[in-house]
């Protein structure tokens, strides 16, 4: 079982997963997108999750095993690009990058007008629709694969209202389809930009949580040489630290690799993989909190804070009248049952006490 090899180890903790064999779980995940591709209209998705959680892999997966999931596959043709990697800066070069991609696919190189046609990738909206609708006179929808879409609309200068109301123009036509990934909805990002177009109200949105029980399972069982990579007990170690989320036991099951095969224990797979899941932990707490700044905290958090303390102090002191009352009546019944003078005495005492706590407070 034990092996020198260790560039076969088959756990990828961190980049995207580009060989399909090491690629598991997210079926019905993978279901959906074919599904929406292949019915009858066609219908663009918004896959949503946190870092880490495996939408670049879904995605690029998707990208390359597409033509065994949908019927007809010689309709479509399908592209992936990563928007964080090249960022287009302007109109113009989104359209390049996406007529660039379609030029590199096989089915368009086999259609001579669109491979002539994309020799020149077209500059402007108008010449995309053109792209478009050659595209559709020879019976192919364009399917983009786009990762990390959010990056474009922290450019709302250039990426305004109208160029996404262009691109929704070509999805109602049924000109293309878009599979888009995004750690939130992209309609969150549209309102904190103030942008309005209908391009965000999509079809389908696919959230992305933790794998299945099943799913976990089957990760840390990634075999090598038609064998499982760890042994019963560093999977069910790797099922322990990582739990049911992709990343962590991505990590878990690399780190109990790397330990066997440095002849290490696994107390010392379990400190290397204590130290990368802290760093993830510390990056996703400073990503979540990057929003906030100095100010909001002084003039929004402390005074909300500040704001409870007075139902919190208003409770203080009805509990205390509740309790002197209380008294009152206790010590007037034993007072009572011993001498109406001393019951008097009791009563004078107790009501002075209520009255000093009710200035005091």
């Amino acid at each position: 079982m034990q092996t020198s090899l260790t560039h076969s180890c088959p756990f990828v903790a961190g980049p995207m997963i580009t060989d399909p064999h090491l690629f598991v779980g997210r079926k019905n995940e993978l279901r959906i997108l074919a599904g929406r591709m292949s019915g009858a209209q066609p219908t663009s998705l918004n896959v949503v999750g946190e870092r880490r959680m495996g939408k670049s892999s879904l995605l690029y997966h998707f990208f390359q095993t597409w033509e065994h999931r949908v019927s007809s596959p010689n309709r479509f043709v399908v592209v992936y690009l990563d928007l964080q990697a090249k960022t287009p800066s302007s109109e113009a070069a989104f359209f390049q990058a996406l007529g660039r991609a379609l030029a590199r696919q096989q089915t368009i190189q086999r259609v001579e007008p669109l491979r002539r046609t994309l020799l020149a990738p077209p500059r402007t909206s108008q010449g995309f629709v053109d792209l478009l609708e050659q595209c559709t006179n020879h019976v192919l929808l364009p399917v983009f694969c786009l990762d990390e879409f959010e990056v474009l609309l922290k450019n709302s200068e250039q990426f305004t209202d109208c160029f996404f109301d262009q691109l929704r123009g070509c999805m109602n036509a049924g000109h293309l389809m878009f599979i888009l990934s995004s750690r939130r909805p992209l309609d969150v990002y549209a309102g904190e930009q103030n942008l309005t177009s209908a391009f965000f109200n999509l079809g389908h949105v696919v959230e992305l949580g933790e794998f299945s029980e099943e799913e976990a399972d089957e990760l840390v069982c990634l075999p090598v040489d038609g064998e499982p990579a760890l042994d019963a007990e560093e999977r069910q170690l790797a099922r322990q630290w990582g739990g049911r989320h992709p990343y962590l036991l991505q990590l878990a099951g690399l780190s109990l690799w790397e330990a066997r095969q440095a002849g290490k224990s696994t107390r010392r797979a379990k400190g290397e993989f204590e130290r990368q899941r802290r760093r993830f932990v510390t990056k996703r707490a400073k990503r979540a909190s990057s929003g906030k700044s100095y100010l909001s905290a002084a003039f929004w958090d402390f005074p909300c804070w500040l704001g409870g303390k007075p139902i919190w102090l208003g409770g203080l002191l009805s509990d205390i009248g509740k309790w002197l009352t209380g008294t009152i009546i206790i010590g007037l019944f034993i007072g009572l049952l011993f001498d109406l003078k001393e019951a008097g005495v009791v009563y004078t005492l107790l009501l002075n006490a209520f009255n000093y706590f009710k200035q005091v407070l």
